[in-house]
């Protein structure tokens, strides 16, 4: 199970049955507000049905900036706080790799493999899909993980080097002057008076 924002119901985890089931769980710690801008939502936040049904599979897979942890051994920790002793947990962590805890054993750090130069966009989904094929089809946690690492590591070698183009069409705001009206996600924050920011357009 892997939702982009919410659309996988509780019903559909509890419903599937399989010998391995696992969920990448970031669709839904991420929501919008009244702005339509997106925003991340606690694990405390989750509704009971859901985080039962959550907790019950085989596999948790989220990373370190959905659990609003500054890196994967603190965000490892609170996700197993929050889940209890029975799903494996994976926690990716960028260009640092991923951390796992198939409990009892003790968590352990796998090395990305970077490929330079290529869009990390879609990364993480690529290593949580493989992970979680290997893992079903027998392989364990750490085994599972470094295939991932190796398959994702190609899949991002694939990409073509992209292009840097110089920007157009900026030399209109060369000179300009900004102040600040409004500003937050909805644009409702008004500047105080007294408030200085600066805008220097180069």
């Amino acid at each position: 199970f892997a939702p982009v924002a919410d659309e996988v119901a509780t019903s559909a985890l509890t419903a599937v049955r399989a010998p391995f089931r696992a969920a990448g769980i970031q669709g839904w710690l991420r929501g919008t507000d009244a702005g339509g801008w997106v925003v991340n939502r606690p694990l405390a936040d989750l509704e009971s049905g859901l985080a039962s049904a959550l907790r019950g599979l085989d596999l948790l897979i989220a990373s370190h900036h959905d659990l609003g942890s500054p890196n994967g051994p603190s965000a490892l920790v609170a996700l197993r706080a929050w889940a209890g002793p029975r799903p494996e947990l994976v926690v990716t962590t960028g260009a640092d790799g991923a951390w796992l805890d198939d409990d009892p054993r003790p968590a352990t750090h796998v090395p990305s493999q970077v490929v330079a130069d290529r869009h990390t966009i879609g990364a993480g989904d690529a290593f949580a899909a493989v992970l979680t094929a290997r893992r079903g089809a027998g392989l364990d946690l750490r085994a599972a993980a470094g295939e991932a690492t190796v398959a994702t590591a190609s899949y991002l070698a694939a990409r073509p080097v992209p292009r840097i183009e110089p920007p157009t069409g900026l030399s209109a705001l060369d000179g300009t002057t900004w102040r600040a009206i409004r500003f937050g996600p909805d644009l409702s924050e008004v500047a105080p008076e007294d408030a200085e920011f600066s805008l220097q357009i180069d």
